[in-house]
């Protein structure tokens, strides 16, 4: 356990899995309707979330990040496959910067072809994260903003403000 860098008091355990055989599902016959390219497959590189909103069960589940290594196993794997596009099913794709980082750099110094997708927080991500996730093959990030009114952000403690959501898009 440790606390993730990215200024907010969080603990987090790592962990992996054995591959899944992504190659039993019928790829061919899935649209992911933000995706680029064509087949798609799904990856997690966490579990749970380690935020703490009022509205939503995840961080109930504890928050756990996948080993890098691990990761880039399946990734190569799933290119193998023929596999062009990955959705990261993650509540919060960067929510450990650091293990992130390293995923990024690993997909890029390993030339994988494959573009992705995944989910965030505005106030997780910075110019430099997103610009090392970009030539890792992100093309869409999918921002958890719930509201676009301060008093309701935080009454349900989301931790964000307008001003963020602002400048995150931008």
């Amino acid at each position: 356990a440790g606390i993730i860098d990215s200024g907010h008091d969080i603990t987090y355990t790592e962990f992996s899995y054995s591959l899944p055989r992504h190659e039993l599902f019928p790829l061919k016959r899935y649209l992911l309707p933000h995706g680029k390219r064509f087949p798609f497959s799904i990856v997690i590189t966490n579990f749970g979330c380690p935020f703490k909103c009022r509205f939503c069960i995840a961080n109930t589940l504890g928050y756990k990040y996948r080993n890098v290594d691990n990761t880039i196993e399946e990734l190569k794997y799933i290119q193998s496959l023929g596999i062009k596009e990955v959705y990261f099913e993650d509540f919060t794709f960067e929510a450990n910067r650091k293990n992130t980082y390293a995923l990024c750099r690993r997909m890029i110094e390993d030339n994988l072809d494959i573009s992705w997708v995944c989910s965030s927080r505005v106030n997780t991500v910075d110019r430099p994260l997103l610009e090392i996730m970009k030539r890792a093959g992100c093309h869409t990030i999918m921002f958890g903003v719930e509201s676009g009114d301060d008093e309701i952000l935080s009454r349900y403690a989301k931790g964000i403000t307008t001003e963020q959501i602002e400048q995150t898009v931008q």
